[in-house]
């Protein structure tokens, strides 16, 4: 946005933007309730056109409230207390649209949308603002849900009595746990429900620039003498007559609203490159300057003049764009044809499923085949990206290794459209066919596609090519020295290696794996078959996925010593580890066995006969168990590689290697009855007794901090961290306890908008949310440069907060059972480059019992005010 008010629109010149009204997350809840950023706007314009300073008093919501729903004067009053927040007398935009949203009958009661809802409920009938609903106000919320059924009000009245008591008193907390658990109140979910009438929005793009473009003026180019608008004064008026246009104005802007027309502002790759009507409108124009015909049309020329003299491209390259282009395979480009092969080719849009096709058209022959030598100018084109080696032998010798590595004939194979695609889209997993991003692009430009280059560029740039690279280039943090690649897996060692990056290497060359001191050789034997037992190939598959299956991989006395081994291997670890890069980190795992194994079979696994153990070290950041069907599975393996490899592996402890959450959660449950009543007590103490050995925090060359959970008000300091002694078997119940339930227990807040230090409001009070400035704090006064931590399920397996400064990895696919999420894993390499590998949840598994059938209910362990049971993870329901 030109305000750089980040609502990523390009349609605001210069009114102010109304989406900026709006926080990112509101945005996203809106949408996925179907109101576009579009309505949205709407919504907020009408707001902005009643409002009085952006604030809405109680005079003008009568007024503007009635536009969208109709509704009873007595009324009003509750619905105004329902959707403003504090202040009763006024309320904001935000506060507004969402207690629209919150009245829609298209708007759930679950998810994100829940806790709202039961708010609005319970704030319209609240009428004493005193934050519970007495009797009389229940009554009244009882007559509103059943008083339509013709229910006599003394039955209404006795049921109400019969389901709350004779004098009930509710608060907002139980008011929405009554409701989410589908208790007595559960019909209150459908109670404030109204038929919103939403603003008209204009039905073509051409009514849309009659409404914004006629008013703000049109969007002009550089301002130079070459500008677009500059050039189109100097068309002659044989061009124009060529047009049909015969140098009429007013006939000119008629072929243009013709044109935009022909557009679907829906269409996926318009909304992916972010292209407005504004943008439709300066490409109509800058087709009309080269396509000649009525209606005006590109042929191949024209097409290829366009491209290089406003885009800059290579003369060699505008066959493929052509190719790509045309959509219907006709020797001319259509306007609708040009503009979705210039979405597909923008430098930002992402490489999404529709966006590959006209990368496949653009190579592939009349038979819509990738054969091998249109394969081998595809390979050229991207070792030219990447600055490679771009040698007709060099070239060749890839594109048939491509081929002979995927069973591909040279001579009469060929690559299809969907195994292509496939192919590619695999590229986010570090797997599949890469490069292909930097294909079919425009060059990448400080300016809009189609705003003429500046002076200063041109020089820059004389007779450039496409220059993006295969892989989204490293994004810096503010501190410039941590490096975060989005998508691809970075592959150690495939870049070259700083000085200090050499001595690293030369010193993990002499810190060979070594066994743990002290360790007899029966326990060390007996963890190397453990190890090579579980990381064998076929294990995963072979492992029976059943909550009841006993506990087979160790007889229990074995099991009980093996514990006591591992104990005095944690104790070797200082509470604060320092760990030297290269290391992978995990987050949670929750006794997901089959996606640990998963990690390891696809990204490499700690084992010195095939593995990568000697080339760099393995950080698990906590919740090893609970929750999954595999928790004994989980923390024997890890244990055992611990002390396997007690210099390379390296655990920290997360909140639920407590016995008061693991009692609760499930692990408890879990060694009970696969080993057996009185065996599996004994298992679940010896195991928590060791968990009190574990660190808390890890730092990777003394720059990037890893810990479970967060920072907040009082974890200010890493040294805060040394001063802890151990072993704690009771974290929460210890002398250490706040500063505990931030290293364990913190989230960040919602978005990089929410400053400072709150109360959690998903997982309790006594839990605190830290803001994006605390983060940058924290990092100031304890010289580091990241935050990388677990907690939180997020829908990509890993998520950036507060400026890229912290990274949020959870490694366990499919959280419960319902949310479909990724895993990740964050690997470090020599020179601080953080890159991320991820698994997707199996379609094979996904069915299958990898999470425990029995999910505790309530959302409250024994003395730990959280609510880690019920709520939905971070960013997932958004999704």
């Amino acid at each position: 946005c030109p305000l750089d008010c980040h609502c990523r629109s390009r349609k605001h010149s210069t009114t102010v933007c109304t989406i900026a009204m709006l926080r990112p997350i509101k945005q996203q809840q809106l949408k996925d309730i179907g109101w576009s950023e579009r309505t949205q706007d709407a919504i907020l314009t009408k707001f902005r056109q009643a409002s009085l300073q952006d604030r809405l008093g109680k005079s003008e919501f009568k007024q503007l409230l009635t536009y969208f729903i109709s509704i009873d004067d007595n009324m009003l009053a509750n619905v105004f207390r329902a959707m403003s927040g504090q202040h009763q007398l006024w309320m904001t935009a935000e506060e507004f649209i969402i207690g629209l949203a919150l009245m829609s009958a298209a708007t759930p009661h679950r998810d994100a949308w829940l806790p709202q809802r039961a708010a609005f409920v319970f704030k319209y009938y609240d009428a004493n603002e005193d934050g519970q609903l007495d009797k009389n106000e229940l009554k009244q919320l009882y007559l509103d849900a059943f008083d339509s059924n013709a229910e006599s009000r003394d039955n209404i009245f006795e049921r109400m009595e019969a389901d709350l008591g004779a004098n009930p008193s509710i608060s907002l907390s139980d008011f929405t746990r009554m409701i989410k658990h589908g208790s007595v109140l559960s019909f209150a979910s459908q109670l404030c429900r109204a038929h919103i009438s939403l603003p008209a929005l204009p039905t073509s793009i051409a009514e849309s620039m009659s409404m914004g473009s006629h008013k703000h003026g049109r969007r002009s180019a550089s301002g130079d003498p070459n500008s677009h608008e500059a050039k189109r004064k100097d068309v002659s008026a044989d061009d124009l007559s060529a047009l049909g246009l015969e140098g009429d104005e007013d006939e000119r802007e008629d072929t243009i609203y013709k044109l935009m027309n022909t557009i679907n502002m829906d269409n996926t790759l318009l909304q992916a490159a972010q292209l407005g009507a504004d943008d439709i409108k300066n490409l109509a124009e800058l087709y009309l300057m080269f396509a000649k015909g009525h209606p005006p049309i590109l042929t191949k020329s024209d097409f290829g003049a366009l491209m290089m003299e406003e885009f800059h491209c290579l003369e060699a390259d505008i066959s493929v764009f052509y190719q790509a282009f045309r959509l219907t395979g006709s020797e001319n480009v259509t306007f609708r044809e040009f503009v979705y092969g210039m979405a597909a080719a923008q430098p930002t849009t992402p490489n999404i499923r529709e966006r590959l096709h006209y990368v496949f058209r653009g190579y592939c022959n009349d038979d819509h085949k990738l054969v091998f030598p249109n394969f081998v100018h595809m390979v050229g084109h991207i070792q030219r990206h990447l600055g490679g080696d771009t040698s007709q032998a060099a070239v060749g010798a890839a594109a048939e290794e491509v081929f002979r590595e995927s069973g591909i004939d040279v001579q009469t194979g060929y690559i299809e459209r969907s195994q292509f695609i496939q192919a590619c889209m695999l590229e986010a997993q570090g797997r599949g066919f890469r490069g292909s991003y930097g294909l079919l692009r425009l060059q990448a430009s400080n300016t809009t596609p189609w705003t003429e280059p500046s002076p200063e560029a041109k020089a820059a740039r004389p007779g450039a090519a496409l220059s993006l690279p295969a892989r989204l280039p490293p994004v810096e943090s503010p501190s410039g020295r941590v490096h975060l690649r989005r998508t691809a897996v970075y592959r150690l060692g495939s870049v070259p290696h700083s000085p200090a990056a050499k001595q690293k290497i030369n010193q993990a060359m002499l810190e060979a794996p070594s066994p743990a001191a002290g360790a007899p050789t029966f326990i060390r034997d007996l963890a190397n078959e453990v190890v090579d037992k579980m990381l064998a190939k076929g294990y995963r598959h072979d492992i029976s996925m059943t909550d009841a299956s006993p506990f087979d991989l160790l007889p229990f006395k074995e099991l009980e010593v093996l514990l006591t081994y591992a104990e005095t291997a944690l104790q070797q670890d200082p509470i604060v580890l320092k760990i030297l890069a290269p290391v992978k980190v995990f987050g949670d795992i929750h006794g997901q066995l089959t996606d640990l194994l998963s990690f390891f079979e696809t990204y490499g696994s700690p084992n010195h006969h095939t593995g990568d153990i000697h080339a760099l070290s393995y950080l698990f950041i906590g919740d090893f168990v609970d929750r999954g069907s595999r928790s004994l599975e989980v923390i024997v393996l890890l244990l055992c590689l611990k002390i396997r490899y007690p210099e390379r592996i390296f655990l920290v402890r997360g909140n639920h290697e407590d016995p008061e959450v693991n009692a609760y959660f499930g692990f408890k449950e879990e060694c009970l009855r696969r080993l057996g009543e009185s065996h599996g007590h004994i298992i679940w103490e010896r195991t928590n007794k060791l968990f009190g050995w574990l660190p808390l925090a890890a730092l990777v060359d003394d720059k990037i901090l890893c810990l479970h959970g967060g920072i907040g008000s009082n974890f200010t300091n890493v040294n805060q961290l040394r001063e802890i002694q151990r072993p704690l078997q009771t974290p929460m119940s210890s002398d250490y306890a706040a500063l505990l339930r931030d290293v364990l227990w913190a989230d960040p807040t919602d978005n990089d908008y929410s400053l400072g230090i709150h109360a959690n409001t998903i997982r309790g009070a006594e839990i605190c949310q830290f803001g994006p400035d605390e983060v940058e704090r924290f990092l100031k006064e304890n010289n580091l440069q990241l935050i990388v931590r677990a907690h939180q399920c997020v829908a990509a397996g890993y998520e950036f907060f507060a400026k890229q400064q912290l990274i949020t990895v959870f490694s366990a696919t499919n959280y419960c059972g319902r949310y479909d999420n990724h895993g990740a894993m964050l690997i470090i390499n020599r020179e601080l480059a953080v890159a991320f590998s991820v698994i997707t949840p199996s379609d094979d598994e996904k069915d299958a019992h990898k999470w425990a059938q029995k999910q505790p209910a309530s959302p409250l362990p024994p003395h730990i005010d959280v609510d880690d049971a019920a709520s939905p993870p971070n960013g997932v329901d958004a999704q």
